[in-house]
């Protein structure tokens, strides 16, 4: 069924977002057709590799 066992997501993680900020991702999701939680984890991996860089 997946191609890679590995890449199965088994972790969890939730955020508090007031409403601008919800509004705003959901506009994002709106516009670009991804998911919302693809598009959140692509914000957190792009965060992250900014800060292992410093």
């Amino acid at each position: 069924m997946h191609q890679d066992t590995r890449r199965i997501r088994q972790r969890y993680a939730a955020i508090n977002l007031d409403d601008y900020e919800a509004k705003l991702i959901d506009a994002l999701v709106d516009y670009t057709g991804m998911s919302k939680a693809t598009l959140l984890r692509q914000f957190g991996a792009e965060r992250s590799a900014r800060n292992t860089r410093r």
